[in-house]
Formats: structure tokens, sequence, C-alpha cells
């Protein structure tokens, strides 16, 4: 744990980017035979990383879980038989919501086994509970689900992504929709947590 120096940054961030960009190309060249011998060697110098999760296991989110947890596994798993000099060690974590406060013993158990980086929260309002306690520790932290805007200005020292956008440019992007519509009704039903 502690913070990064920066060259240690650029080298945690471009293997959590090797996870996220490896993942998306590797699901879109999934159905391809290929050419080539399927080796690789290894390019310069080894990067081993653990990554944590933060995700719904338990709680009212909980239904989104196992798919988000899959693709880490999955993104990990590919980053790691590309032999390209990184590998991913995932450890799971749960969580939870607002309500069971999972993640008041997660983070600090997955900050503890030495993470670069933690993936999570599904929900916006509990990244809001424990975004201080990873990014206060030089850990980034990375949501593919939250889009409270609060995460647009907040103070994260520069280690808080998220690949949702915020509530306000859904909000517009979605009223425009409706206006060009023409409907005369509207009903709304939403998931007011952060």
């Amino acid at each position: 744990m502690g913070v990064f120096t920066r060259s240690r940054a650029g080298s945690i961030l471009g293997g959590i980017a090797v996870v996220g960009v490896s993942a998306v190309f590797l699901a879109g060249c999934a159905g391809d035979s290929g050419g080539g011998n399927g080796t690789s060697e290894p390019a310069g110098e080894s990067l081993d990383l653990k990554i944590g999760t933060a995700l719904p296991v338990t709680g009212n989110l909980a239904f989104l879980g196992p798919p988000e947890i899959a693709g880490t596994e999955y993104a990990a798993s590919e980053v790691n038989a590309a032999n390209a000099g990184v590998t991913i060690e995932m450890i799971q974590g749960d969580s939870g919501d607002t309500d069971n406060k999972a993640y008041e013993t997660e983070i600090p158990r997955l900050l503890n086994e030495g993470v670069s980086a933690i993936i999570g929260a599904a929900s916006s309002g509990t990244s809001l509970q424990f975004i201080d306690q990873v990014v206060g520790a030089g850990v980034i932290q990375f949501s593919p689900a939250n889009t409270s805007a609060a995460f647009s200005t907040y103070d994260d020292n520069g280690l808080y992504f998220r690949t949702a956008p915020s509530d306000t440019l859904q909000g517009e992007v979605l009223g425009n929709l409706i206006a060009e519509s023409g409907a005369q009704t509207l009903g709304m039903i939403v998931l007011n947590d952060s």
C-alpha cells in the first residue's frame, strides 16, 4: 500500500489498462480461429498485479455481481494467457450495499492484501462510502457502473475512474429522446441511492 510514485503509478495504470483493453479486444476476436503458432514471448520485465473487486455478492444489487465478477476473471485470464509480461491475480470481495455494509470489512481486507486497484462498486451510493479509504491509501478505484454526478468533480487524487457516463449526461440524452418522441405522458422508475 501507500502512495504511488509517478513511474510506479504509470506501470500500474498501464497494467490495468491492459486488462480492460484486452477484455474488449479479445471478446471481439473470440470467434476468430486466427493464425500463428499460439505462442509469444513476454516483452521486457514482468509486472505482477493484484486487483481486488468490491462488487455486489450480497445486498440489493447482488444480481449484478456474478456477471461483473465473471468479466473481471475473464479479462485477467486473457491477459495472463497472452504471456505479455503482465500477470494479474484477482482477489474477489463483496461490496454489499449501504444496508449490510459488507464494504466495511472487505475494503480493509483488500487493501491489506496489497491490491493495486479495486474494481467496484456497482452502486454509486456504495462507492461513495469507501472511495476516500481507497484513494487515501493510494490505490486506484475503478467502477464499471457508477453514474452519480458526484464523481465528476470528486477530490480523488486522480485515482478514481468509471466507464459509465454520469446521470447528468444520461438524463440530458434521455430527455432529448423523450422530447423528440412526441410522447404525451411519462412515467419514471429510479434508484436514488447516491
